[in-house]
């Protein structure tokens, strides 16, 4: 008669290989990230200050599918990340997306996509806290969302053309409701506004 572990280690040794119909976890390529907050970082407390760290009240309610479900838990491993403002740094980086390193270290613990990636090596632990010599952080969503929501009056140059239209049409009093439709189909595109701190599922690696 078998006991518990022998039939612990033969499956343990099975698992190692592949099964037909069973996904295989991913090949362990490293989550695309900056190492520190960008000059412009939203998740930065002190960065609230700055028009170009804030955006239309329409696209934080999107973005805040990064960290939350339609339900209210956590945002399951299909959902989106926070992309970062200027993409990955240095020539190598051009055009790459990249994860935000403040929203990863503020907030990367409320996505099950990056708690997965962490399981899986391609992120460390010591990401998803601020290090050493960072400047403060926020820790409430909805607290950084009002911070870094643009007011009437405020430039919009550094956002790009579609959302600067967003912003006016808020501005002027279009339903919340419609706008949340018209951000849903912007970001639904192939490619996502530029400098629009859009999430995104999107991971290409710097070389």
């Amino acid at each position: 008669m078998r006991n518990r572990t022998e039939d612990g280690a033969e499956d343990r040794a099975r698992m190692r290989f592949p099964v037909a119909g069973f996904p295989q976890p991913p090949a362990a390529r490293p989550l695309p990230r900056r190492s520190g907050p960008c000059r412009e970082c939203p998740a930065v407390k002190a960065h609230a200050t700055q028009v170009v760290s804030r955006f239309p009240a329409a696209m934080w309610r999107f973005l805040r599918a990064t960290i939350q479900a339609p339900d209210g838990g956590s945002a399951g491993p299909d959902a989106p990340l926070f992309g970062c403002h200027d993409g990955m740094p240095g020539a190598a980086g051009a055009g790459l997306d990249g994860v935000c390193a403040g929203w990863l270290a503020a907030f990367g613990h409320r996505s099950l996509k990056v708690r997965l990636a962490e399981l899986q090596g391609r992120v460390p632990a010591s990401a998803l806290a601020p290090a050493a010599g960072w400047p403060e952080l926020w820790e409430d969503w909805d607290a950084m969302a009002a911070a870094c929501t643009l007011r009437p009056g405020d430039s919009l140059k550094h956002l790009p053309p579609a959302l600067r239209q967003i912003t006016r049409w808020e501005w002027a009093g279009v339903a919340p409701e419609d706008l949340d439709r018209v951000v849903a189909e912007l970001m639904a595109a192939p490619r996502a506004p530029s400098r629009s701190c859009a999430p995104t599922s999107r991971e290409t690696t710097a070389e």
